[in-house]
């Protein structure tokens, strides 16, 4: 929604969070909401981050994305703005914003299409204050619980799964159990793609931040130096950067224990 939030358990839980995001914070609200009974607020819209001063066009033209323009952000900050006492959890696909680029993993996949234009309203602003300050702004009142980028794909998981198997969907369960094949991207790439944005959300000093890091559950764990994209049962991903179902799950116990550290 772009205003009148979607508000879930209002006023039946004196833990109150509020989402702000894109459709990868919208994934884990959704996950966050089936796995608690804490109050909601989602702000996620399709990419959409959490960027007071910016609004995104449509490539190439000088149309305002619908689902990210000036409304949508200032309508956001008027809610923001009004609360105390609540989690806010910002996250989204950040090195995406900060680029303009989609992603290349370097080993062949490498997503189509351009990203669109995001454009501020302030020329001298700089991307590091424009995510900063509105955040530290929000920590004087709130607990602010940064999400980390989550490593991005390139590839189709799905496509790639299907790429070299049998196209006879009864035989694919019987060839995956003799030989489960993992996807993986390189752990390096990961880090240049996103060395900027950790910097500037390490920069992010209060003593009402959180810092959860997605990453940890899928780089230099299950194989050294590689983000996997599934284990031997599961897939972490349903399409080239958005997380299953299950890896949400993952990602939303991180968060939880988080907010438990502070809400003892």
């Amino acid at each position: 929604r772009k205003k009148d939030f979607c508000h879930l358990n209002k006023d039946t839980n004196k833990l109150k969070v509020v989402v702000v995001g894109d459709s990868h914070t919208a994934l884990i609200t959704t996950k966050l909401s089936q796995t608690t009974n804490y109050e909601i607020i989602s702000m996620n819209n399709n990419a959409c981050y959490y960027l007071p001063n910016f609004y995104l066009f449509i490539a190439g033209t000088n149309i305002e994305y619908e689902r990210c323009n000036s409304q949508v952000q200032s309508e956001r900050v008027k809610k923001l703005s009004s609360l105390e006492n609540h989690i806010i959890i910002i996250g989204g696909r950040l090195p995406l914003y900060l680029s303009g680029k989609k992603f290349d993993n370097l080993e062949g996949g490498k997503e189509g299409g351009r990203f669109r234009d995001l454009k501020q309203k302030n020329s001298e602003a700089s991307y590091k204050d424009e995510i900063t300050k509105p955040i530290l702004k929000l920590a004087e009142k709130n607990k602010v619980l940064i999400i980390y980028p989550i490593p991005e794909l390139g590839w189709d998981i799905k496509r790639e799964f299907l790429k070299n198997t049998n196209k006879n969907v009864l035989k694919i369960k019987n060839e995956f159990k003799e030989n489960f094949p993992i996807i993986s991207t390189s752990f390096d790439v990961f880090k240049e793609r996103n060395k900027d944005s950790f910097k500037i959300l390490d920069s992010i000093k209060h003593e009402n931040i959180l810092r959860v890091f997605p990453h940890k559950l899928f780089c230099d764990s299950l194989i050294k130096d590689r983000c996997v994209a599934n284990d031997k049962k599961n897939l972490f991903y349903i399409d080239t950067d958005h997380l299953s179902d299950y890896a949400n799950g993952l990602v939303v116990e991180m968060i939880l224990n988080e907010i438990n550290k502070v809400e003892k």
